[in-house]
């Protein structure tokens, strides 16, 4: 395709529209794509959604080219970060058609901005806010996308390393199948665990979900917190959040560990929405939201996903992990429906957690390159290790 390459920042409805439209172009072929639902990637850019924009700066664009879009982008920073913090920004929700001037084009349109509000570097494609939603470059795309999860082209990671982009971290998506299990490791564990009466597991109560909301809370800040830009979590935001997921919470597929009464780990597994959200082809209108409501009360889900996966740091290496795993293991061996379960945002920085995949007979069946560009020539990437980041 031949002819000027414009750039246009998002700034009203039309041009958000677009931004939007640009991925069922770059799609329109591609027969593993479960278009994401628009109302979720708009949340993404909606300050009374999405909490992380009262700290972050945000920019858009789209590309055409002869009047056609053919691209996208969103460039975004922290405004508080701390005085010992790399001054890097970010971009993510990148698409762009099989053109190298088109995606070098959207890549220098959020550079250039970064660099005037003071950034050293960037760092994409990530999300604007949770880690576990539309976060990373897939290398391949042999599977369909898990509900929220990043998708593209393979031809997006040539862009992204031969514009300069060095890879920062991968993240790894582990399939457990129903089949391949192995339960020789996690029920030692777990036989051991039973004999120490400190040690309880417990599923999750919808009716008491304060209660659990107060104990997820309470071990997230303690686990995260040795990251890099960590800001704790509100128990309100995390309350709202189980409230707006009611609906699809399998109780028992949500395990808490306590030690002495205390929060020690938990496991929040869901059914894979992806299963009934691909005949939504990205809208949830009233209409929507009732026909899935309809086939959600009669569909058995093959697939599950493991959410979010937290251990306290005082319970670290106790085996709560694998006693975690165990119990929903019982679930599934309960629950015929399920073939398998996913865990993602396995970071190629933990091996502990990759050991433990690999002790259950884990595949590796996704990989997500988080790319890091400095915007001095002169200064390296170096691979992330955990507790920066």
């Amino acid at each position: 395709m031949q002819g000027k390459i414009l750039i246009k920042e998002v700034k009203d409805k039309q041009t958000n529209k677009q931004f939007i439209d640009v991925a069922y172009l770059i799609y329109k072929d591609d027969p593993n794509w479960i278009a994401p639902l628009e109302n979720d990637i708009n949340d993404v850019f909606n300050p009374l959604k999405n909490p992380a924009l009262k700290e972050h700066k945000l920019k858009r664009w789209i590309a055409t080219q002869n009047g056609k879009l053919v691209g996208r982008i969103a460039a975004f920073y922290n405004q508080n970060l701390g005085d010992n913090s790399e001054k890097v920004g970010a971009i993510g929700f990148f698409e762009a058609i099989d053109s190298k001037d088109i995606a070098y084009k959207l890549f220098d349109v959020a550079k250039d901005w970064l660099l005037e509000e003071g950034m050293d570097g960037m760092d994409g494609p990530i999300n604007l806010g949770e880690r576990d939603k539309f976060w990373g470059c897939l290398q391949e795309k042999k599977l369909p996308p898990s509900y929220q999860e990043a998708y593209n082209p393979p031809y997006y990671n040539k862009f992204f390393s031969e514009y300069g982009f060095e890879i920062y971290f991968e993240q790894l998506t582990y399939l457990i199948t129903r089949e391949g299990f192995k339960t020789e490791m996690v029920s030692k564990i777990n036989n051991w665990l039973a004999r120490k009466s400190n040690y309880e597991f417990k599923t999750l109560q919808l009716k008491h979900l304060k209660k659990y909301t107060k104990d997820f809370v309470e071990i997230y800040n303690h686990a995260w917190k040795k990251f890099e830009n960590f800001s704790p979590v509100d128990e309100n935001i995390i309350l709202s959040i189980f409230k707006s997921i009611k609906p699809i919470i399998v109780e028992e597929y949500i395990w808490f560990a306590y030690v002495d009464n205390k929060p020690a780990g938990f496991l929040v597994i869901l059914p894979d929405l992806n299963e009934l959200f691909k005949y939504n082809r990205g809208k949830f209108n009233l209409w929507n939201k009732v026909l899935f409501l309809i086939r959600n009360q009669f569909h058995k889900y093959n697939k599950t996903k493991a959410l979010v996966f937290g251990i306290h740091p005082d319970y670290q290496k106790s085996g709560i992990d694998a006693g975690l795993i165990s119990h929903f293991a019982n679930v599934v061996n309960r629950r015929k429906e399920i073939k398998s379960c996913e865990i993602a945002w396995v970071g190629s920085f933990n091996p502990q957690m990759q050991s433990l995949m690999q002790k259950i007979n884990g595949s590796i069946s996704k990989v997500h390159n988080t790319y890091r560009l400095y915007f001095d020539i002169n200064k390296k990437v170096e691979r992330y290790k955990l507790g920066s980041y």
